[in-house]
């Protein structure tokens, strides 16, 4: 077994991404809007979900160089996606998860996961800097997206989503409360 801890805690990144990413990717957007509980699947079947994933990952794997957070925030972003059809197919079958991407223009949708997982991990990338200006700016960016994006997005959209959604909203909140009172902290 290695004793290196840059090994360790990578393997540990890779693994945690993983099985964040079939979780949120696939088995919360395949599975539990089925099981009627709305406010949750509200929370996790945002794209303020993913966002946040991304962030996570790449703060976490990059250890401050920018390059290595985007490359992350972009892979997390690919492995949503990906665990996002494949899950459907297995569950609901190929026709299911064909015409889930043709009907959505799961094209555009999947570049739209790279490019917005890439911008997540320079956030992350920036997060986890040594230096105070970065981090301090890579957190609180984060924090506006991920806090305040599902915030304007109800409020601009309020027609077209049900109540449930408030609950999306005061999570997402809440979180970029918490990513602000960490980079305040340090």
């Amino acid at each position: 077994m290695c004793q290196d801890p840059v090994v360790s805690r990578r393997s540990l990144v890779v693994v945690t991404a993983t099985a964040g990413a079939v979780a949120i990717g696939g088995l919360a957007q395949t599975l539990l809007w089925r099981l009627g509980s709305e406010w949750l699947t509200a929370i996790t079947n945002s794209q303020f979900a993913w966002a946040l994933f991304c962030f996570l990952i790449a703060w976490w794997w990059s250890g401050g160089r920018l390059t290595a957070g985007v490359a992350a925030g972009a892979l997390t972003g690919l492995g949503l996606i990906t665990s996002y059809y494949v899950v459907q197919w297995l569950v609901d079958g190929r026709h299911a998860a064909v015409d889930q991407f043709v009907d959505s223009r799961g094209t555009a949708w999947t570049a739209a996961t790279l490019m917005g997982g890439a911008v997540m991990g320079l956030l992350g990338g920036l997060a986890s800097s040594a230096r105070d200006p970065r981090r301090a700016f890579g957190r609180v960016a984060a924090a506006g997206v991920v806090g305040c994006g599902p915030l304007f997005w109800f409020l601009l959209n309020r027609d077209l989503f049900p109540p449930e959604t408030i609950a999306a909203v005061v999570f997402y909140l809440a979180v970029g409360v918490g990513l602000i009172v960490v980079a305040l902290r340090s």
